[in-house]
């Protein structure tokens, strides 16, 4: 799909697990998570992405929140518990 296009830089999310690869020259950026990581670190990941003078840098940012006290307020909205239970795992 990257080679259809023209872009340069591809941000994306969808698989919890944040990264950066270059490919045939075309540089593949995941975002990370804000909840549910599936990296095995359980704290909030965001990127932070800079592009200047043609080069291209990404920091990953690591956040601790209460991970417990979403958990519960997961299984109090009435969502099943699954959820709660997947947030913790951090897998």
């Amino acid at each position: 799909m990257a080679a259809k296009t023209d872009g340069d830089i591809f941000i994306y999310g969808h698989t919890h697990k944040p990264y950066v690869r270059d490919v045939h020259g075309k540089t593949f950026i995941n975002a990370g998570s804000v909840g549910k990581p599936k990296d095995g670190d359980p704290r909030a990941c965001v990127a932070v992405i800079e592009i200047a003078s043609g080069r291209t840098t990404v920091e990953f940012l690591r956040i601790s929140y209460d991970v417990d006290r979403v958990a519960s307020a997961i299984i109090s909205s009435g969502l099943p518990s699954y959820f709660a239970d997947k947030l913790k795992q951090a897998a």
